[in-house]
């Protein structure tokens, strides 16, 4: 199993268009690959605020074969550029972790 967790920080003025954007964003990607089983989440202590994406994959092959069709994607990269305003410019970090 692999998961991809992203995380990004809205900026102040945008938290709620940020929640939007992800629920959007979410709902879009499940609906095209619902394989993806694509959840967010949002942290409540420490970087109170920061939207986490998760998605998981069965192998590594999978996870390369799902970004290769969404970066193919027109509706998911124009999905991607609208929300990628509402968000702090250094604050996305991406993790893709594997069970053991």
């Amino acid at each position: 199993m692999i998961k991809q967790i992203i995380s990004w920080r809205p900026k102040t003025e945008n938290i709620q268009q940020a929640r939007q954007w992800a629920r959007e964003y979410t709902e879009v990607c499940n609906k095209k690959h619902p394989q993806s089983n694509m959840e967010i989440f949002v942290e409540r202590f420490g970087d109170a605020g920061t939207i986490f994406i998760i998605t998981q994959y069965e192998s590594l092959t999978e996870f390369d074969e799902l970004h290769t069709n969404l970066l193919a994607d027109d509706e998911w990269r124009a999905i991607w550029r609208k929300g990628i305003v509402h968000f702090t410019d250094d604050s996305r970090k991406v993790k893709i972790i594997e069970s053991l």
